[in-house]
């Protein structure tokens, strides 16, 4: 309600509440609480949601998917011989086996050296009733 004069605060949160999602806001005090908590592992890799890896679809923070595996290749991109954006037009969470597939032996050891983690479902994709937040 706007009748007073004074614009209500609109919470610019962005964040799933169902997986380790964040927003981009530190101060978010929502968000505050995953920071905090320590990042689920699996076989000694970090695991992330696709919530998380959304966030990561720009030339300044570039993860990419191959099944499971989820790779950090920002460094990378500047020498891609095929150029940036035929990277960065699959990150954020497209599936890229296939991309992976047509490299060559070396060059898919190459993308070894930037996996960051594994991809697992959100919780709300565990459980739909949730109904999560992002889309």
């Amino acid at each position: 309600d706007e009748s007073d004069g004074h614009a209500m605060k609109v919470d610019a949160c962005d964040a799933c509440p169902y997986c380790h999602d964040t927003c981009a806001d530190p101060d978010c005090p929502r968000c505050a609480v995953w920071r905090l908590r320590p990042r689920k592992m699996c076989r000694g890799c970090a695991v992330f949601s696709p919530c998380e890896v959304r966030r990561h679809a720009s030339a300044e923070s570039c993860w990419l998917v191959a099944g499971r595996d989820v790779f950090d290749v920002t460094s990378f991109l500047p020498r891609h011989p095929a150029g940036t954006r035929s990277i960065v037009r699959k990150a954020g969470g497209a599936d890229c086996t296939e991309d992976l597939g047509f490299h060559s032996a070396k060059a898919q050891k190459l993308w070894m050296q930037h996996k960051i983690g594994r991809l697992e479902p959100c919780g709300a994709e565990k459980n739909p009733d949730n109904g999560c937040a992002v889309a």
